[in-house]
């Protein structure tokens, strides 16, 4: 669980990766792979492809200029006018409210108690604030061991409001989402020519010879048709979905 600190506000929790700034307390291990070389810490989360890939939703942006009529009325109640290409900005004004895990009560802190012990499961403790933190960490979580056994967990109060649907691996979705770009802005290449574009080899050769050239069609073709399929479903609220069976699997529609 990922947990995104918020100024004068309690903070949020998230199954995966944040976006991330500089001034976030992540090291570089704590984050998912970079998806490609110089990745910014905000392009290291998998909500961040997921604006990338509704952004390519012919359906979606035409609801956007429509101002929230259309096809996707529903989707743009909750997700907005996402045309602005300032992702933090969208993802700190909407994002990371739709994505993050629903909150549960507060951790409250007590001048004196003001309820009765016996009444509720919470337990008052006195932290002196000069001692070392990781030694009371480890006082506090001797202490609730006893007491945890005489109360039941809580159970999960449920999924976020839209949920990642599959493992997300960034590379991936980076390298899908480059490919489509890629079509949509040269409509009149060959297959063969995109795959060059993206940097796509055959066993590290340059040499495009009918073999390398059947290779490189198959699997531009195949990108493509998974990046629809991607594009697709996150115009539904779904991501990552990449192929019809996925959808089929998790019962979406």
């Amino acid at each position: 669980m990922y947990e995104k600190r918020l100024i004068g506000r309690r903070p949020l929790y998230f199954r995966h990766a944040p976006p991330l700034t500089n001034l976030d307390d992540y090291s570089s291990d704590e984050l998912p792979k970079a998806p490609f070389k110089e990745a910014k810490p905000h392009q290291r989360s998998v909500y961040y492809f997921w604006w990338l890939f509704l952004k390519e939703h012919a359906g979606y942006m035409e609801t956007c200029v429509n101002m929230g009529e259309g096809a996707c009325a529903q989707l743009y109640s909750d997700f907005g006018d996402i045309r602005d290409d300032n992702f933090m900005s969208w993802w700190a004004h909407t994002g990371r409210y739709l994505f993050c895990e629903p909150q549960d009560a507060p951790v409250h802190v007590y001048g004196s108690p003001e309820f009765k012990l016996d009444t509720e499961n919470r337990l008052v403790v006195s932290l002196p604030l000069d001692r070392d933190v990781d030694e009371m960490t480890a006082e506090i979580r001797q202490l609730l061991k006893p007491l945890r056994r005489a109360v039941p967990i809580k159970a999960s109060m449920g999924e976020p409001k839209y949920p990642v649907r599959a493992k997300p691996v960034l590379s991936s979705l980076y390298q899908h989402y480059q490919i489509w770009r890629l079509r949509r802005d040269h409509p009149k290449k060959t297959l063969v020519e995109i795959a060059d574009l993206a940097g796509i080899t055959v066993d590290g050769s340059t040499i495009n010879d009918a073999q390398t050239m059947q290779v490189k069609n198959s699997t531009i073709s195949r990108y493509l048709k998974q990046a629809k399929c991607l594009i697709d479903n996150v115009g539904k609220g779904y991501f990552p979905i990449m192929r019809p069976e996925q959808a089929r699997l998790l019962g979406l529609k």
